[in-house]
């Protein structure tokens, strides 16, 4: 594919020294203090909506934990506000796993405790080999993954072309040939496409230098048809980002590159789990081999704004439930 191709064999062998090497090996998740997690600056929104009514929006900076879900447990400890850089408002944990619902709003320590929201997240525990991970699926599902890669590699005339990219360097090529593909995907569309910043390839080059970054572009014939971004944390593989080109649907490039990835990782055996992240979307909870239920926490300082935001904001969130209650009781008793 000319000079600008990737030595696949060359990439997968250092990435998998990376995780054999870098942390401790997790034998269940949920082990790690605030300490032990990766943090950065990021933006953070909460909308106050009745409904689809938007009465405002509280936009903040906070101290958000980066770190796979799988490194959390129920009761971990958020950092002391002294270690928060200037600026940041909210401690936030994007995905805690919980064993039941915790309180809206709470005092814990030193802190107000808030959680909006729940959601579901999948991952997949690496063990065994691939074909005892797809054993897991359904006879039909079986076939049906195996009968898209078999029509994927029809159309693109026989061996898959896919590679993966490490170093800084690489990982501007991957920026450069994602970016392509994200502006021709739903995502981008929709405004949700892999970001274009300056900031954003910093940190692919500042990721990829300490061996923490990956990224994986399927290509359809010569046209980059689908990337993923992963990011390493100790012994688990965290799916950041992804996307496809919309024109090539119907050859289910996302699906192909994910089976790809996964047929690597059971391979290569360097890592513990694959973690999907946040959203819930269908695909994760098929292809995961786990869910599990976590909170978005958000830790605040304790101030009179501060405990007005988050009432206001269970408050409109109250109301929007209370309303969609009373419409099924209506739409039932016609």
């Amino acid at each position: 594919m000319g000079q600008n191709a990737i030595d696949t064999g060359r990439a997968l062998s250092d990435f998998s020294r990376h995780s054999e090497t870098r942390g401790q090996r997790l034998s269940e998740p949920g082990r790690s203090l605030a300490k032990d997690l990766r943090w950065a600056k990021g933006a953070q929104t909460l909308y106050y909506r009745v409904g689809g009514l938007q009465l405002g929006a509280w936009e903040f900076e906070s101290y958000l934990a980066l770190s796979s879900f799988l490194k959390l447990s129920e009761n971990v400890p958020p950092p002391d506000w002294s270690e928060v850089p200037a600026g940041c408002e909210a401690i936030v944990f994007p995905g805690v796993p919980v064993s039941s619902d915790l309180p809206r709003m709470t005092l814990k320590d030193g802190y107000i405790r808030y959680v909006p929201r729940y959601e579901d997240r999948s991952f997949i525990r690496i063990e065994g080999s691939y074909e005892d991970y797809l054993k897991r699926f359904s006879a039909k599902s079986r076939n049906t993954l195996r009968r898209h890669l078999r029509r994927y590699s029809d159309a693109v005339g026989g061996e898959i072309d896919w590679r993966f990219f490490t170093t800084t360097d690489e990982m501007d090529q991957f920026r450069d040939l994602a970016i392509r593909i994200s502006r021709r995907s739903h995502l981008h569309a929709s405004g949700h496409g892999l970001p274009e910043t300056a900031e954003f390839q910093r940190e692919l080059r500042s990721e990829a230098e300490k061996g923490r970054a990956c990224g994986y572009i399927l290509f359809f014939k010569d046209r980059p048809a689908a990337y993923a971004y992963c990011k390493l944390d100790s012994s688990t593989l965290l799916y950041s980002a992804a996307g496809f080109d919309a024109e090539l649907g119907e050859h289910s490039p996302g699906r192909i590159l994910l089976l790809l990835i996964l047929q690597h990782l059971f391979e290569k055996g360097s890592v513990e789990f694959f973690d999907f992240g946040g959203q819930e979307y269908s695909y994760k909870s098929f292809f995961g081999t786990d869910t599990v239920r976590c909170a978005r926490v958000l830790f605040l300082p304790v101030t009179i704004r501060n405990g007005a935001l988050v009432l206001l904001h269970m408050l409109t969130e109250g109301a929007w439930r209370m309303l969609s209650s009373l419409k099924q009781v209506l739409k039932r008793s016609r």
